[in-house]
């Protein structure tokens, strides 16, 4: 359930701040590749693996953890 919840979040997250990175100046490539630390291709899975992190918190906190049917 987090895998599904970072991908869905990730790209329009992530078109949102390249958007407000462009308006404000400053430079995609050096946000998306950490200053130039990671390839481009390798700078794209790290930032989706920092959204599933996210999202296991979510999930963890908002997945029905109770029995939800019950059988009379």
């Amino acid at each position: 359930m987090a895998a599904i919840v970072a991908t869905l979040v990730y790209f329009p997250i992530g078109l949102a701040l390249a958007l407000a990175l462009r308006i404000a100046g400053m430079s995609v490539h050096a946000w998306l590749t950490f200053g130039g630390a990671l390839h481009a291709f390798f700078g794209l899975i790290a930032w989706w693996v920092l959204f599933f992190f996210g999202s296991c918190v979510y999930t963890a906190c908002f997945f029905p953890w109770e029995e939800t049917t019950k059988i009379r």
